[in-house]
């Protein structure tokens, strides 16, 4: 039962992984309005930057991209590289083999550092950037480099 639980809990993080990344970063994804003011764009009554903006970025913001960027993946890869010998363990493959099942042994980390590398590469671009016309051919770009092979 607790395998099944873990299991499951696995499976949801990752599959949430990029929409708490989007969520998190939106913390810091200002619009400058008429009135020369930035704006939180998730909700316009908070203006970016004012000490109430600060408090929810530094105390929300801050401890999720913390546990969701590094946490998570570091747990996973460090859970798998100790156990790098027995890849193909029963046991190994019904926890994390979500993370590794088709890669070749020495390419286990892929799907968690490079895949997460590249997503968090493409969210916080356009959280950051989106405003921006040259900004947005800018994100275009990396995307091609990133996603070309």
């Amino acid at each position: 039962m607790r395998n099944n639980i873990m299991v499951t809990f696995y499976i949801i993080c990752f599959l949430a992984y990029p929409l708490i990344l989007t969520t998190s970063f939106s913390i810091y994804s200002c619009m400058e309005i008429d009135d020369g003011k930035k704006y939180l764009r998730r909700d316009f009554q908070i203006e970016c930057w004012t000490p109430e903006h600060m408090k929810m970025a530094l105390s929300i913001g801050i401890p999720i991209i913390i546990i969701w960027v590094l946490a998570f993946p570091a747990f996973i890869f460090i859970r798998i590289k100790n156990n790098k010998v027995n890849l193909n363990d029963k046991n190994l493959l019904i926890n994390y083999g979500l993370f590794y099942v088709g890669l070749n042994d020495e390419a286990f980390f892929w799907e968690i550092i490079v895949s997460n590398v590249r997503k968090l590469i493409f969210i916080s671009c356009s959280t950051f950037f989106a405003q921006s016309q040259i900004q947005l051919k800018v994100i275009k770009w990396i995307l091609m480099i990133l996603y070309r092979r």
